[in-house]
């Protein structure tokens, strides 16, 4: 059945997956965000494929931009708005420079959670914690708190990406 995919098994198979504080509230967590209306509309999806078929045609230039892994404090208008000014002003250069017309990809709006190859950091008074999985699993803090796996930030990530779009 459609709910026995959030049991602890079907987690398992997935790489990279931090031991969340509780099972049980991930998978209240997953259910509430799949009730959630989604944060990007297929229509944009659509229009980004064929400006993608544009560029592998050698028809328009493709710019990539963003971080590898966004804080929620940076989902503030200010913040969003300096990287997309950037990211225009980039792709204007490009245009400029190439005669082509620059698809525009921002690395921006959900990259809140990043893999990591040990999931365990040794501090330097040799206090082992989990390692820092951005925002959307725990804190950076070297706390054991802080670096608790909270499946209710994976509900705070869906809203911050909502605020930055």
């Amino acid at each position: 059945e459609d709910h026995d995919r959030h049991a602890p098994a079907a987690a398992a198979r997935a790489l990279q997956q931090p031991e969340w504080a509780s099972l049980d509230e991930l998978k209240d967590v997953l259910l509430s965000l799949e009730a959630k209306p989604p944060l990007v509309d297929a229509t944009a999806c659509a229009d980004l494929t064929v400006e993608l078929g544009r560029a592998a045609r050698g028809e328009a230039f493709v710019l990539q931009a963003g971080e590898c892994a966004e804080r929620f404090a940076d989902a503030n208008p200010e913040t969003v708005l300096a990287k997309a000014d950037q990211l225009h002003r980039l792709a204007d250069e490009f245009t400029g420079t190439s005669g082509l017309p620059t698809v525009r990809m921002g690395r921006i709006a959900g990259q809140y959670a990043k893999p990591r190859s040990n999931p365990t950091e040794t501090l330097s008074d040799g206090t082992v914690l989990p390692v820092y999985r951005g925002d959307a699993v725990n804190a950076p803090e070297p706390t054991s708190a802080a670096r608790t796996a909270l499946p209710s930030r994976l509900l705070l990530a869906y809203r911050n990406a909502g605020n930055t779009l």
